[in-house]
């Protein structure tokens, strides 16, 4: 056994004879989940039981989980290193973050404003006081005023060189009188004082004046700081009047995904799958079934798993189950339908990905080469509601079923 595995494993207590092998633990590419439950506590074993083994005797790798598809850079190594050493100055509840997560991506602002408040509530914009933070060799005092400490806060507030953007903004006189100088206590402030409205037209104002500090500092030929040439209102009129002519655009442009069953071409059958979901019981549903292309039923089928750490990685293995129920009836051509779009876009992407999500989309082309002809469709819910039914039928179903025409409960049949 891998000696980093064995280590692991030791330091909650589990004691493995010299010589064990992963393999051992793997009967027929599925884990052998009695001998992984008698030697390892539940939480471990839930955890080793949602990892993804491969059908195709794909190699191992390493692939680093601060990436979503796998692959080390720089940037996301460079923040994991700093935050190591530079814990956030103000701590928060796990509630009071996730509310306040909910409402910014809530607001109606344009993605760059919430980006910014993103990264101004973690203090990594470039202010001399942040730069300094992370070696940068900076003074950390206010390059406008020169007399204060360049800290988020100050760079966009309080700084009296900006004090004057924010002349009739009745938000920012109301949060004077708070007292609240950390970005974090002034981001919090908002969320629980402010109407919706009040709070996406500060939070643009906001960005505005970083916008003309960052403009009048990095522009050499610029001799005094310029007031924005737009003011919140506008801007946010502007972004929401984008936003309702895309939707109609929508609306009216066609799309490739189906909105309802189609029969596939003569000679092909049809395989919708579908993944649900039940968090409580630590269970996921896998169902499907098989179509004729004059629409009859061929199999419906339908498992139990333990419930995996992604939404999408439920989907692949829902995909995954389809293609090897077709392969071991025999089919030849087969046209297979999912209503996850990142389920389909994680298997016809063409870009390198070493997570799980990208083993099992690795493993699912494979099995597509199995096939005389085999196309991946993305559908709509409505066009998949059959599967999904099934998916849901299976989390409660006491062990895995296949059903055929004549072999099937009554009240399916009568469905």
């Amino acid at each position: 056994m891998d000696t980093s595995i064995k280590s692991t494993l030791e330091s909650h207590g589990i004691r493995l004879p010299e010589g064990s092998r992963v393999s051992a633990w793997i009967n027929n590419h599925k884990w052998n989940t009695a001998i992984i439950r008698n030697t390892c506590p539940s939480y471990i074993a839930n955890g080793i039981l949602t990892i993804p083994l491969s059908r195709h005797g794909q190699d191992n790798t390493r692939y680093w989980k601060f990436e979503p598809k796998g692959h080390y850079s720089v940037k996301s190594g460079y923040r994991i290193g700093i935050g190591l050493h530079n814990p956030p100055e103000h701590q928060s509840d796990a509630s009071t973050m996730e509310s306040w997560w909910k409402f910014i991506w809530a607001l109606s602002i344009p993605p760059k404003i919430r980006v910014f408040w993103w990264r101004a509530f973690h203090n990594i914009i470039p202010t001399e006081q942040n730069l300094r933070r992370h070696h940068v060799p900076v003074s950390g005092w206010c390059p406008l005023c020169i007399n204060q400490e360049d800290s988020t806060s100050h760079a966009i507030i309080s700084c009296p060189m900006v004090r004057g953007f924010w002349k009739g903004n009745h938000v920012w006189t109301k949060l004077k009188r708070t007292g609240c100088s950390a970005i974090q206590d002034i981001c919090f402030w908002v969320m629980n004082h402010l109407s919706k409205a009040d709070c996406e037209e500060f939070m643009c104002q906001a960005w505005l004046i970083w916008s003309v500090r960052c403009s009048f500092l990095h522009d050499q030929e610029k001799q005094e700081l310029q007031p924005p040439r737009t003011n919140a209102s506008v801007l946010l009129d502007d972004y929401r009047a984008a936003v309702r002519d895309l939707s109609i655009n929508q609306h009216h442009t066609a799309t490739t995904s189906q909105e309802t069953w189609q029969p596939p071409l003569e000679g092909t059958v049809r395989i919708d799958v579908d993944a649900s979901f039940n968090t409580a019981a630590n269970v996921c549903g896998l169902g499907g079934l098989i179509r004729g292309n004059d629409g009859t039923m061929v199999i419906a089928f339908g498992l139990a798993i333990p419930k995996p750490d992604t939404v999408v990685m439920g989907e692949l293995f829902a995909i995954r189950e389809g293609l090897r129920l077709a392969k071991e009836k025999g089919f030849h051509d087969i046209c297979l339908s999912s209503d996850s779009l990142l389920a389909v876009q994680a298997v016809t992407s063409p870009t390198s990905d070493l997570s799980y999500v990208g083993s099992c989309a690795q493993e699912i082309r494979c099995l597509c080469l199995d096939f005389t002809s085999a196309t991946l469709l993305h559908v709509r819910r409505s066009a998949n509601e059959v599967a999904h039914f099934l998916s849901k039928f299976a989390i409660s179903s006491p062990a895995p079923f296949e059903w055929v025409p004549g072999n099937s409960p009554l009240w399916w049949t009568n469905l």
